[in-house]
């Protein structure tokens, strides 16, 4: 369903911005890095299609359900609100794609 590379590469990028988020949009603030997250994987081309889903909306889905939050927020505002501190929401995000990742590729085997 995804492209193995391709949420290999977002992975890396995510773990890389939440280690040293102010290096990549200049101050330690998690939504402007969700902001760069959201604008790197626009730019390499993943807009959603039929062959090629959109991830990260996928990967909203998932975060909302897990930690029991409105369906309808994007993946950056449900960790925002669950976690309320930057510190704590960029420790978890690649924590939670990570484990959205095997989780996603387990139910499709």
């Amino acid at each position: 369903m995804f492209n193995d590379k391709e949420s290999e590469e977002l992975l890396e990028l995510i773990r890389k911005i939440a280690v040293r988020p102010a290096m990549y949009v200049g101050e330690y603030d998690f939504l402007r890095a969700t902001a760069f997250i959201e604008g790197f994987r626009y730019a390499r081309g993943n807009r959603g299609t039929l062959d090629n889903p959109d991830i990260l909306m996928f990967f909203s889905l998932w975060l909302s359900e897990k930690l029991d939050r409105p369906k309808n927020w994007a993946w950056f505002g449900t960790l925002k609100e669950f976690y309320k501190e930057d510190e704590k929401a960029f420790e978890m995000q690649p924590k939670h794609f990570e484990e959205f990742l095997k989780t996603s590729i387990a139910t499709m085997l």
